[in-house]
């Protein structure tokens, strides 16, 4: 797919072979060789995208159910804090 702004297509330039181009902007000159394109291309990548977005949904439905779980402990006041257990987990880990 080719996406073009400007109405514009790559020109090479003579002598530095067909990747080079030209622009009349870049030069401040108002000539007839056209702007130069943007490309894109896919990396073989692209192809994990959406397991990877799979996956990410399925954590996402894990981590609620875990959250969910959470908050009724909270709410039911079964879930307790130990002062001394959090203490060294942020002198251990440097929180």
């Amino acid at each position: 797919m080719r996406i073009d702004l400007y109405g514009a297509a790559t020109v090479p330039t003579e002598g530095t072979g067909a990747a080079a181009t030209s622009s009349s902007h870049s030069t401040g000159q108002n000539t007839a060789e056209a702007e130069p394109v943007d490309t894109a291309t896919l990396s073989s990548g692209s192809l994990a995208v959406p397991s990877l977005a799979e996956q990410a949904l399925k954590t996402a439905e894990e981590r609620y159910a875990k959250v969910d779980a959470l908050n009724r402990a909270v709410s039911s006041g079964a879930y307790t804090l130990d002062p001394a257990i959090i203490a060294h987990a942020i002198t251990t880990q440097g929180v």
